[in-house]
């Protein structure tokens, strides 16, 4: 049978993911490479031009001559630039693929952070109102030997003071429950907290780090960028075929024939220099991120230890 929803964390993080801005940007960046993808796999560097043209001789010759042409012309990748292309549109597949996991990996930490803040506070609240009614309790019995002449008045009065202390607690519990319950809501969607249950822990630590995969997955397509930047500092070479036909008075029949054209462009280095340089500084600030979040894995891990085993001795004592 279907699971009611909102019911596991799985829910919870799938409905999150559906309502977060960063979750629809990485979606339509996935339908860009993969577009880009599909025309890196095309040897045409433009779309096919198709030009028209006739002369005529101006005025009453004795030649009358007249002629037509009709070509198709379109740039080629060389094979260079297109293994560049084509590197770099898998190297960009794999990052967005890096970083839709992390992504949605930190989706689901702040998920977790909302659904057991919200618990939490639940709890607190339950709490305070369990000690509201004990001291309700313990004020009606002092009261009641303060009639009989057993306790000063000052004591019924200490009493009821505690009561209307613990009475505002209530009430900042409260308040503090309806907003970790808001924030949940307004991050899943779901109108109830999913089952309140521990979760199963990998078994070693040497799980792989999605934020680092998404560092390096960055890193390698800025290099593949270059790559492309570098073998594109001469436009593609342009190849023309065209098919003319000759009519002439003094001729029997008209002539027909056939030309093939190549334009090779001359590339220099100062073409791409800024493109270049661009992608050397994505390359830099990715190398840097992918040694920062390196740095900071292990410390993390380490961290997140020494916190669960805290957690662990809590919940014991």
């Amino acid at each position: 049978a279907p699971t009611a929803i909102g019911t596991t964390l799985k829910q919870a993080v799938d409905s999150a993911w559906q309502r977060a801005p960063a979750a629809r940007t990485l979606e339509a960046r996935q339908d860009e490479v993969l577009a880009a993808r599909d025309n890196a796999r095309s040897w045409l560097a433009s779309n096919p031009t198709i030009g028209l043209s006739k002369r005529a001789d101006q005025g009453v010759t004795e030649r009358d001559q007249r002629e037509s042409e009709i070509s198709v012309s379109s740039s080629f990748w060389l094979p260079g630039q297109k293994s560049a292309r084509a590197a770099l549109a898998a190297r960009s597949t794999e990052e967005v693929a890096a970083h839709i996991s992390a992504t949605r990996l930190a989706v689901a930490g702040v998920v977790r952070n909302r659904m057991w803040e919200a618990a939490a506070a639940q709890v607190r609240l339950e709490e305070k109102q369990d000690h509201l009614h004990h001291l309700e309790g313990l004020r009606d019995e002092v009261q009641r030997r303060v009639k009989a002449g057993d306790l000063a008045r000052s004591d019924g009065l200490l009493a009821q003071q505690e009561v209307l202390a613990a009475q505002v607690d209530v009430t900042n519990a409260r308040t503090a429950a309806a907003e970790a319950l808001s924030r949940y809501r307004v991050t899943t969607g779901l109108l109830r907290l999913p089952a309140l249950e521990p979760e199963p822990l990998h078994g070693t630590a040497a799980s792989t780090n999605l934020r680092l995969v998404a560092a390096q997955a960055s890193e390698q397509r800025a290099r593949a960028a270059l790559r492309l930047a570098t073998a594109s500092r001469s436009a593609p070479p342009t190849v023309a075929l065209s098919v003319r036909r000759e009519d002439e008075r003094l001729l029997r029949e008209p002539v027909n024939s056939i030309g093939v054209a190549l334009q090779i462009p001359i590339g220099t280095a100062a073409r791409n220099r800024t493109v270049e340089a661009q992608a050397q500084t994505a390359i830099a600030t990715a190398s840097a991120e992918a040694a920062e979040v390196q740095a900071n894995a292990d410390a993390d891990v380490e961290t997140a230890k020494e916190r669960l085993a805290n957690a662990r001795t809590a919940l014991d004592t």
